[in-house]
């Protein structure tokens, strides 16, 4: 019925088609991994809100980028905080950073005016804009002289997501209008 070439070339023909078949799988489950890997990566929206209940608070987060003289900026007023918004989202790998103020002037009731309660465990809540709500635990907390290189906190070494919340401590100086301390808050996600 078919000489042997042309069993040759249809053995050929199949194996080839079998090969490309192989890579066409291979590449799909490339592809598929790295998709993966994206969606987790896009999973986390921008933070909405923080809740902190062993201390009692319940704030909106705004974001924050850098001031013209190019540090951090803060929330305008004492009762909300603000995102980063060159940091990690909360979630994301790395080190998201949330700043709040202390100690507003007359006597006003400012967001972080209790962070200095916090003990290593308590918990964290951040609610980012797509609902999903991201749990962090107190691992240590740290004050810093304001004059003090503190850039660790911006850059966070290991692997997971972490969440530093930074806010001023210490005693306030009237001369150069601004409080001694800065107090940071050390948290890591947790994984359930």
């Amino acid at each position: 019925m078919f000489s042997s070439n042309y069993k040759l070339l249809l053995i050929a023909f199949l194996g080839l088609g079998f090969f490309a078949i192989f890579v066409f799988y291979i590449a799909l489950q490339d592809f598929e991994i790295s998709f993966r890997r994206r969606l987790v990566q896009d999973v986390y929206g921008v933070p909405v809100r923080m809740k902190i209940p062993v201390i009692r608070l319940d704030e909106t987060v705004l974001d924050v980028g850098l001031t013209p003289f190019g540090v951090m900026g803060a929330p305008a007023g004492p009762k909300n905080v603000a995102w980063f918004n060159l940091q990690p989202r909360p979630g994301e790998g790395g080190s998201a950073i949330i700043v709040g103020h202390f100690g507003w002037k007359g006597g006003v009731q400012a967001a972080f005016d209790n962070l200095n309660k916090l003990h290593v465990g308590d918990r964290l809540y951040v609610e980012d804009s797509n609902g999903l709500v991201i749990t962090f635990l107190v691992r240590e907390w740290r004050l810093y002289d304001k004059n003090e290189n503190f850039s660790k906190v911006f850059n966070m070494s290991g692997d997971g997501a972490h969440l530093n919340l930074i806010t001023c401590g210490g005693a306030w100086n009237a001369d150069q209008k601004s409080y001694a301390d800065r107090l940071v808050i050390f948290a890591d996600k947790e994984y359930k």
